[in-house]
C-alpha cells in the first residue's frame, strides 16, 4: 500500500462534485464574474440533466471501481465517496437467480470435471468426476466512487472489504477470484446487520481510521477483517479455528503496537483485551493459576503438534461452540479496536441472534 496523499476537493484542486456545484448555481466551482449569467443558465440546464438522467458514477469524475457479490440496491455516500448498484444491477441479479449454485445462503463453486489419464480412461468405465472449481468469479453489482482523484486502488480495495464487513458479506473488486463458498444471505459470517444509518456511520469511521493509519497498520486493518470474513467459509472445525485464532492474534498485534504495550503471553491476551473494550470473557478464555486456558491449550496443540481437542487432528472435536462463540468474540474486539461503538460488544458470547450495529452518528 501507498500513503495517502492529501485530499483535494472543488476549487482548492482536483475535481469538483458537479452535482452540488449545479446546487450553487455554478458547474465549474468558481467562474469569472462576466461569466455568471451564462453559468447560471448552464448550471440549471445541467441540474435538470442530473435530476431525469443521473449518469452513472463513472461518468462523473474521480476515481471508480466496481465490486461485488452483494444483492442490496441501497446507495451510500460518506464524505466525497458513493457506493451504489451497477445500472445492470437488476440483469446481474437475475442471471445469479438463473445459474448460481446455492444452498442455505451460501454460494458454492461450481463444478469442473477433472480429465483422467492414458490408463484410467482404458481401464475405468466411468468418466473423470466433478469436483469444485479451485476459483471462481462472480459479477460486479455495485460500484465506489471517489470524487477524490487522488485516491488510489489501495484504499478503495480497503473500503470495498469494509462495506463487506458492515453488511456481513466478503466483497471483492470486480475480477477478483472466490476460492470457497461464500454467503449471499445474511447472518453467515457474524450477528451483526445495518439499518438506518449505520452504512454511513460505519464507512466513514473506517475511511477516517484508514486516512489516519501508517501503510503498515493499513495492512494489518486489512488482514484482521479479511481473514476474519474468509474463515466462515471452512468447512473443517479446525480449519476455522486458525483462522480466527490468526484473527484474534491480529486483533492484540494491532492493538499493542497502537499503545506501545509490551509482547504478553498468548493466554492473556483474550482477558487484556475483554477489559479494554468492555466484552464479556468466553469461559474458555479464562486462565487457570498457571497461566493456562482452554483456548491457549488447543491452539497450542493446533499450531505446534498436529493436534486438535487433545488428539491428532480429525479424531476429537472440543466441546465448546468455538465456531460461534470464538467468532462472536472476535466480532467484538475487531469492533472495538476499529472504534465501531456497536452494543454488541455487551452481548453474551453465546448469543445467536441477529443484532442491528445501532452505530452513532459520526
Amino acid at each position: 500500500m501507498t500513503p495517502l496523499r492529501s485530499p483535494t476537493k472543488g476549487a482548492g484542486g482536483g475535481k469538483s462534485d458537479l452535482r452540488r456545484d449545479c446546487r450553487m448555481g455554478c458547474p465549474f466551482g468558481v467562474v469569472a464574474p462576466g461569466a455568471l449569467l451564462g453559468g447560471l443558465a448552464f448550471a440549471n440546464l445541467v441540474y435538470i440533466a442530473l435530476q431525469f438522467f443521473p449518469q452513472p458514477l463513472s461518468m462523473l469524475g474521480g476515481e471508480n471501481m466496481e465490486f461485488g457479490f452483494l444483492m442490496n440496491s441501497s446507495e451510500v455516500t460518506f464524505g466525497d465517496i458513493t457506493i451504489a448498484p451497477l445500472s445492470n444491477y437488476n440483469e446481474v441479479v437475475q442471471q445469479f437467480y438463473e445459474k448460481a449454485s446455492v444452498a442455505n445462503g451460501w454460494i458454492y463453486p461450481p463444478l469442473k470435471r477433472v480429465a483422467q489419464n492414458f490408463n484410467e480412461k482404458k481401464r475405468f468405465s466411468k468418466d473423470g468426476p466433478e469436483v469444485p472449481a479451485t476459483h471462481y468469479y462472480l459479477s460486479p453489482t455495485h460500484s465506489i466512487h471517489s470524487q477524490n482523484i487522488d485516491t488510489d486502488d489501495e484504499h478503495l480495495r480497503f473500503l470495498i472489504l469494509c462495506y463487506g464487513f458492515l453488511h456481513g458479506f466478503y466483497l471483492l473488486k470486480d475480477q477478483y477470484s472466490y476460492f470457497m463458498k461464500t454467503p449471499y444471505v445474511r447472518g453467515k459470517l457474524h450477528s451483526l446487520m445495518p439499518s438506518g444509518k449505520d452504512l454511513e456511520s460505519g464507512m466513514t469511521t473506517l475511511n477516517n481510521l484508514y486516512q489516519c493509519c501508517n501503510e503498515e497498520n493499513r495492512k494489518r486493518i486489512f488482514a484482521i477483517i479479511h481473514w476474519f470474513l474468509v474463515s466462515g467459509s471452512y468447512e473443517m472445525a479446525w480449519d476455522h479455528f486458525d483462522a480466527q485464532y490468526k484473527v484474534l492474534d491480529g486483533v492484540y498485534k494491532y492493538y499493542s503496537m497502537q499503545h506501545r504495550c509490551k509482547m504478553i503471553p498468548h493466554a492473556c491476551r483474550p482477558a487484556l483485551l475483554a477489559d479494554v473494550y468492555g466484552v464479556q470473557l468466553p469461559k474458555w478464555a479464562i486462565t487457570s493459576k498457571d497461566s493456562k486456558s482452554q483456548l491457549s491449550l488447543i491452539r497450542n496443540g493446533l499450531t505446534h503438534e498436529a493436534f486438535f481437542a487433545g488428539e491428532p487432528i480429525g479424531y476429537s472435536y472440543p466441546k465448546e461452540n468455538f465456531r460461534l462463540e470464538l467468532t462472536n468474540f472476535n466480532m467484538k474486539l475487531i469492533c472495538g479496536v476499529l472504534g465501531l461503538r456497536t452494543p454488541y460488544l455487551f452481548i453474551a458470547p453465546e448469543d445467536r441472534q441477529m443484532h442491528t450495529w445501532n452505530l452513532p452518528p459520526v
